[in-house]
């Protein structure tokens, strides 16, 4: 997997009245491959967006058969990168 083909989007939001997430949008071209937040396997491509708390994170794709694309994310409000 090469990064230039990974793009990793934060922006955050509130679902209900308390509760902060952070939303993770991802375009990845490499189907069928798992998404790791904190070594925690979360989804698989070619999901869109996913759901994280807001904070430090670290995004991982892997396949068999591509190398691990690794990303550091911050996620924060008022922060979009």
């Amino acid at each position: 997997m090469s990064d230039k083909n990974i793009h990793v989007i934060t922006g955050i939001g509130y679902l209900g009245k308390y509760i902060a997430r952070a939303l993770l949008e991802i375009d990845c071209p490499v189907p069928d491959a798992t998404i790791y937040v904190d070594d925690a396997a979360i989804a698989r491509t070619p999901v869109t967006s996913v759901l994280i708390p807001p904070g430090p994170h670290r995004v991982e794709f892997r396949r068999a058969g591509y190398a691990t694309s690794r990303h550091s994310v911050l996620t924060a409000k008022g922060v979009s990168s």
